[in-house]
């Protein structure tokens, strides 16, 4: 089972009373082994505390607001507008580039409901030149007082509180730190003094990315709206990358230059798209030592669901005959699989106790395939080992001894 890992360190106000938690990318139990860009790292710690991790206890039992280090990537990506700007501040990086297209965003965001705060300002020449255009758009400013000289500071504390900006005094580390910028007028304080970063973990059984493959499958058979889709992508750089890399072997990237996420997907087509999704899931993410004949299985339960089922629950039935194989696909109980991702209860029910008409159905369908599917087995008892074999047979509840095997 996969551990997942965030930080969280939080923010006081100027009574002592946690105002809000910053949260950090960690991939490690002891930290970090490696530090992505910050458009992946911003990604994962947002799929892990929405989709991974218990978001109520991240924002703790006040509902704190949660701080996300973003750069001009993360803006323009577009992931920022899945998010409910009510639990967010979007802490724009010392990096990030300034330029008009990145102001439009902004602004386009705070009128969604979003604050912004600007991280590690340390009050140099430098840096008021670099942001002298967003200051009007920020609601909070965050001076590193480690950085910044003495008497560079006080005159802009005074000019940035005329605007109407909280001040927020990052790595506090001593108690005198904290009362010498109380006392010169900062509203919010962060920093070792108050708060180590705390590691917070989570289990998860499934891969990430399977994960990801799966809700995005749901989303596609489910007819969401196009945006919804590339904004699911745009949050997952490393299958849009793997994506555009796929078309680029096809022909239509022979006959069109692929420059955004929206043009592959419109060039892919929603049908070739569930197919590729489908691929990749059970290529790249198979327990199973015959992926290839699993996922023919699979698909063709699928279809002859769809076929099978009609009225309210058709668009649910090829979802069920793709998922009745999960527990092949991931050598995991089904009930498990289930735990993990999120289902319509009547497919739950179909899937685990054969219960309705998805249930009826797919049960029919896996008794008539179940001579053709112990046939495909004994052809590949040469392959791999017989215990595994035979493992994967009873998974797919088909009867057969070792010795039938072997003779």
């Amino acid at each position: 089972m996969a551990k997942i890992y965030i930080a969280r360190q939080s923010i006081y106000n100027v009574n002592g009373k946690i105002f809000g938690h910053e949260l950090f990318f960690r991939d490690h139990e002891g930290g970090m082994t490696f530090f992505p860009s910050d458009l992946s790292a911003t990604s994962r710690v947002l799929l892990n505390i929405t989709n991974h991790m218990n978001f109520d206890e991240i924002k703790g039992r006040d509902e704190h607001i949660l701080f996300i280090n973003v750069n001009h990537a993360v803006i323009n990506s577009g992931i920022l507008e899945m998010l409910d700007p009510k639990h967010f501040i979007i802490e724009l990086l010392e990096t990030t580039q300034v330029d008009d297209a990145l102001i439009q965003r902004i602004k386009k965001l705070k009128k969604l409901g979003f604050k912004f705060a600007l991280d590690d300002f340390d009050c140099s020449a430098r840096m008021i030149e670099q942001f002298k255009y967003v200051f009007s758009l920020l609601d909070i400013v965050k001076i590193d007082i480690l950085s910044s000289e003495p008497q560079r500071m006080l005159p802009l504390v005074k000019k940035l509180k005329s605007m109407g900006l909280k001040l927020l005094a990052e790595k506090i580390e001593t108690k005198d730190q904290y009362l010498t910028h109380s006392r010169m007028g900062f509203d919010l304080f962060q920093g070792y003094y108050f708060h180590m970063p705390e590691k917070l973990e989570s289990t998860m059984n499934l891969h990430t990315e399977a994960y990801d493959l799966l809700q995005l499958i749901q989303m596609i058979k489910g007819d969401e709206e196009t945006t919804a889709i590339e904004n699911f992508f745009r949050s997952k750089p490393d299958m849009s990358y793997n994506l555009i890399k796929y078309l680029n072997s096809t022909q239509a990237a022979i006959r069109n230059e692929i420059y955004s996420i929206e043009h592959a997907i419109a060039l892919i087509g929603r049908k070739q798209l569930l197919k590729w999704l489908l691929l990749y899931l059970y290529s790249e993410h198979s327990a199973t030592a015959l992926p290839e004949q699993i996922l023919n299985t699979a698909i063709a339960r699928a279809e002859k669901m769809e076929q099978l089922v009609q009225g309210e629950q058709s668009k649910m039935a090829y979802l069920t005959g793709m998922y009745s194989l999960l527990d092949v696909l991931f050598d995991m109980e089904m009930s498990e699989v289930l735990k993990q991702i999120r289902l319509d209860n009547t497919i739950t029910n179909a899937l685990l106790r054969g219960h309705g008409v998805l249930g009826k159905s797919l049960n029919a369908i896996k008794q008539e395939e179940n001579m053709n599917l112990k046939r495909l087995f004994m052809e590949n008892f040469e392959k791999i080992p017989p215990e595994e074999l035979l493992k994967l047979m009873e998974k797919c509840n088909i009867t057969a001894k070792k010795d039938d095997l072997l003779t």
